[in-house]
């Protein structure tokens, strides 16, 4: 039974924010510092420990702050359950996430309240990132959509351009469509219900960097990597089901997997044409189910288009030349192409990395 440990205040807050933690001390004091200096002052903060073994309990409760609710895990209920149960204490009218390493830039809430209620067409917005390396931020080079169809496209090849730590939703939102998440996909259920949260309202992201995401050998993406892949590459082969319309079998699931959203080159000419046939399949399924003008067709086309020729790029730059030649080969991928300056630079690219491999053998 999970028990707060101190009393809730009567009026309920503007935002609650919520962060869970499991042996966090490392990085939770910085977390905790980012989120208390923030310019927007009315929020409750939900710490939902999970039976931490080392004074992560203790250090939470060093703080001398009203807005802090501190709830104890017991037993151990796995980081989806746990954040379940912030969600379903949540009071504000808006939930904010927040992991137990990552920081938040001073203005984030305000600037993100202000967007939805400025905007009440949008049920969620997210921010883009900075990665935090050895205490140095760098900016994140994956491009932000601005559009909120591009955003749910871009989904789908995990181009999602932001992180669980920047989510703010309107709390009626999340009860409305049951967006909680599922344990069935532990370590890559964040990612699942970005997709769940694209296919039921409009998702928008920040081009600012609001929030700092810490790149570290213990973060659960790394030490829980080959968990991650499986139940991501399990959620993604429903959902590519789903929007084609058709099953798709375990072996189709690991290409979309591994070409489309792991970003790894295939090992075979005729594996690059499978994920163009598989592109030009669903890039014309999507925009048929969602387009609504000929300008949403378009902008769909040209991100598409862009996906393909990265992926023809890492692909060059493993295979050689011979990768040029499928390239072109798909019309529904050719509304955006490369400059022959980026694409010479790839193939240069490529002779390097190949002939450095060869040297090593």
């Amino acid at each position: 039974m999970a028990t707060p440990s101190s009393a809730i205040a009567a009026a309920a807050p503007l935002v609650s924010v919520i962060t869970t933690t499991y042996n966090g001390t490392a990085y939770l004091r910085e977390t905790i510092d980012s989120l208390l200096q923030q310019t927007l002052r009315d929020f409750e903060y939900i710490l939902i420990d999970d039976c931490s073994r080392d004074d992560t309990v203790a250090l939470i409760q060093s703080y001398d702050d009203p807005r802090i609710v501190l709830v104890q895990n017991n037993p151990n209920r796995g980081i989806s359950e746990s954040r379940n149960l912030g969600f379903r204490m949540a009071r504000g009218t808006y939930i904010a996430t927040l992991d137990q390493d990552d920081l938040c830039d001073p203005q984030r809430l305000e600037k993100q309240v202000r967007h939805l209620e400025e905007h009440p067409e949008v049920a969620v917005v997210a921010s883009r990132v900075h990665l935090l390396v050895d205490g140095v931020r760098k900016p994140d080079p994956m491009a932000v959509q601005a559009h909120h169809l591009l955003i749910h496209f871009a989904f789908f090849f995990g181009r999602h351009n932001t992180t669980y730590s920047s989510l703010c939703l309107r709390r009626q939102f999340v009860v409305d469509n049951n967006l909680y998440f599922n344990r069935r996909f532990h370590y890559a259920e964040d990612y699942e219900l970005f997709g769940r949260i694209a296919d039921c309202g409009r998702f928008a992201i920040l081009p600012e960097p609001l929030v700092a995401y810490r790149v570290h050998a213990r973060a659960n993406s790394k030490v829980h990597y080959d968990e991650m892949s499986r139940n991501g590459m399990a959620f993604m082969t429903e959902r590519y089901a789903s929007e084609l319309g058709r099953p798709v079998d375990d072996a189709e699931g690991r290409r979309i997997w591994d070409g489309l959203v792991a970003k790894q080159p295939p090992s075979s000419l005729e594996g690059l044409r499978e994920l163009g046939r598989l592109m030009t399949e669903f890039t014309m399924k999507f925009i048929g189910r969602h387009a609504t003008s000929p300008q949403q067709t378009q902008e769909i086309q040209v991100l598409a288009a862009q996906l393909w020729h990265e992926i023809v790029d890492r692909t060059v730059r493993t295979l050689g030349l011979q990768a040029e030649k499928v390239r072109g080969e798909f019309d529904a991928l050719r509304a955006w192409t490369p400059t022959p300056v980026s694409r010479l630079r790839t193939v240069v690219r490529g002779a390097l990395k190949r002939g450095r491999s060869q040297a090593r053998r």
